[in-house]
């Protein structure tokens, strides 16, 4: 049997920002690929809720916020490598 070409994953379009003035940035502990969010912009989080998961090394790591805030934007497409200090998700008051 021959083998069967798998497609590319396509990024997922991250949902529309929603207005606010940015006070804060949640930001890539470590290199990695950005596996999923786990907030969506409007989103109230509060410090030490998981918002997102990076693969690295082949291991999933949650990812925690370090603040409250609104989520105003997701900064990162889903599939795509982030390297070390990469801005992820836009905060706001």
């Amino acid at each position: 049997p021959q083998a069967v070409p798998q497609a590319e994953p396509t990024p997922e379009v991250a949902p529309a920002a929603i207005k606010g003035t940015v006070s804060g940035h949640v930001l890539s502990p470590l290199p990695g690929i950005l596996r999923s969010y786990n907030v969506k912009p409007g989103d109230r989080i509060k410090n030490g809720d998981v918002v997102l998961v990076l693969e690295a090394m082949k291991m999933e790591n949650n990812i925690f916020a370090e603040r409250d805030g609104i989520v105003l934007e997701l900064l990162g497409q889903i599939g795509n490598a982030v390297l070390e200090g990469d801005k992820l998700i836009s905060l706001g008051d």
